[in-house]
This record gives structure tokens, sequence and C-alpha cells, in this order.
């Protein structure tokens, strides 16, 4: 299928992780452990992600003018990602995250945003949406960012993909311009705020129809995804698998399904696939260091016959240039 090119913008840190054999208590501290330092940052987690699942990427992010940031650049430019670096300053430092692993695989993580705190929406106005098919956004970077990518993306005639995490409560004017939502079980139900536990799915996805929106797709570890849509909802089996890290699992299931999506795979086939990538990164250390590329990701089954030849437009934006499509959901 004819590729098409992916915009993501997002944060960039410097990861430092240990592992260890379970996550200190408040107060405690533990000795013992292996440490290791990576590129991540959502941002440049999904941007890695989808580039190594083939989509041609062009990444947006802010870093300083430091080691950190340095390495990043040479990270990228090894990677072949085109990237818009934007300037913030010599006092912005480039993010930290450090970042708690314990034997089973779970995480506790904390994030100094640095540069990517001082990314603003006047930074936007010189990336070239029209270029691009797809759009994925996170929320490690401003929110009033956020809105002003997902505006700049609809009118372009973009498909918006947002990752509302770290989870947060999201403007009604943001959600307008989205055209899917992927949030985990986490940030669905702060999405859907007051909402009977048996009812968070349904109030998130009522909520997020009302202003517009697609499609929900609500990941749920190893159980797979639920998709929402205004005329069904279906889920989509994970695949078993024995843990060692999940931190960045989320990011690879996203990355890997928007380009999957830009790729012309239906929606539901999308999901399958980032299922199986995402699947294959928790089986290793580390967030960008697990993530496969695309040989890797097509070696294996990782998708059954969805009985679906949609591929995902917007049904409110103009087509992109020459996106030939069997139907619009």
């Amino acid at each position: 299928m004819k590729q098409r090119r992916v915009l993501v913008v997002g944060s960039s840190n410097l990861d430092l992780s240990i592992y260890c054999d379970r996550l200190p208590g408040s107060g405690e501290t533990l000795l013992g452990g292996n440490f290791a330092s990576a590129i991540g940052g959502k941002g440049a987690n999904q941007a890695t992600a989808a580039s190594r699942a083939g989509a041609d990427i062009l990444f947006v992010s802010a870093i300083g003018e430091d080691a950190q940031g340095e390495q990043i650049r040479a990270f990228f430019s090894a990677e072949g990602i085109e990237t818009r670096w934007i300037a913030t300053g010599k006092q912005e430092p480039t993010g930290i995250a450090v970042i708690l692993v314990d034997k089973q695989g779970n995480n506790s993580i904390v994030v100094a945003q640095g540069a990517n705190a001082a990314i603003t929406p006047s930074d936007m106005g010189g990336i070239p949406f029209h270029t691009c098919s797809h759009v994925l956004v996170s929320l490690e970077i401003p929110m009033d960012v956020v809105m002003e990518v997902a505006r700049r993306a609809r009118a372009a005639g973009c498909v918006v993909v947002l990752n509302p995490a770290p989870a947060a409560t999201l403007p009604d004017e943001l959600l307008r311009h989205v055209n899917i939502l992927v949030p985990n079980e986490h940030e669905v139900g702060v999405i859907a705020a007051g909402a009977d536990a048996e009812k968070v799915h349904a109030e998130a996805a009522r909520k997020f129809f009302e202003m517009g929106g697609d499609s929900l797709i609500i990941t749920l570890g190893r159980d797979g995804a639920k998709v929402i849509c205004p005329s069904c909802t279906e889920i989509v089996s994970g695949r078993e698998v024995t843990a060692v890290d999940t931190v960045g699992a989320g990011d690879c299931f996203c990355g890997v399904f928007v380009a999957s999506l830009a790729a012309g795979q239906p929606l539901l086939d999308a999901i399958r696939i980032a299922n199986h990538a995402a699947a294959l990164s928790v089986q290793k250390r580390g967030a960008i260091p697990s993530y496969p590329y695309a040989e890797m990701i097509h070696s294996a089954p990782s998708q059954s016959p969805s009985g679906s030849n949609h591929v995902f437009l917007p049904t409110s934006a103009p087509m992109p240039p020459d996106f030939q499509v069997d139907a619009v959901v």
C-alpha cells in the first residue's frame, strides 16, 4: 500500500531507568538494581515506533542546548527521522525522565519537562501540516500547543489522533478537532469523570462523539483494545506474553497504529498490528530500545480478517491530495 507522511508532535527526554526487584515505598531507599539510559519522551517514542513500522515521519519537538539534547539529535539523525527542533533558549534544559521498573515489569515514572514545557502555540506556525495525511500528538507538551496542533492539522485535512497521556482534562475545543482518541483505562476514566465504574467507557465515548469524534480506542494492555464507534463496539484481542518492561508500550501501540493507518490499513487491522508490535516491545527492556522494525512486526500473524474495507479518514475535513479510499468511516 502507498505510504503517506505522518507528523508527530510531542516531547523528547533522556530516560534514566533503574531496574529493581520491587518499587520503593514512600520514604524508602532500596539498594541494588541495574541502570540504563535511553532516548525517550512520548513524542520521541511514538515517532520512532511509527518510523520503524515503515512510516515517513516528520517529528516536531524541543530539546535543550546541552549534552542530552545533542545525544537526542544524534539519535534521530541515525534513525533517519526528519525533525524540526524548536528553539526554547539556553536556559531550558532537555527533559529528563526517571523511571523505576520492578521485576514484574511494573513501573513508576517522574518527568522533568524542561524544554518540552517551553513550546508555544506560535511555534506551530511554520510546520507543514498540509504535507501530512495523519497527525499524532500527546500531552507531555503544553495543552495550548496540543490544541493548536489539532486545529491546524484538522484545517489542513489531516486525520488527527490524540493520545491523551499523561491523563488530563480535555477541553471541548480540543476534542472538536480530534478524529481518533486513544486513551488507556486510567486516562479514559479522567475523560468520563463522575461516571459510574461500569459506564466509564460509554460515557467517554458519548462525550467524544458529541464533539464530533469518530473512534475511541481504549488500550487494555495484555487484553488488547476496545474500539467504540458511533455505530459499533468491538474488542480487538491482545497477545499473551511474558512482560519484562511495560514502559513505552502504549507509545509503541500509538506509533505503529498511526503508521498502519497511513499505509492504508483498515482501522481494526491497524489496531491488530499495533497490538502485536506492543506485545513484542514489552518482552525487552526499555522503551525505544524495545521497539520492533517492520520486518519483525510483519513476520508473525498479527491480524485476522476484519470484515471491513474501511480506510480511516476524517468525516468533516477535506481529503489530502491523492488519498484514495474504499470507504469513509
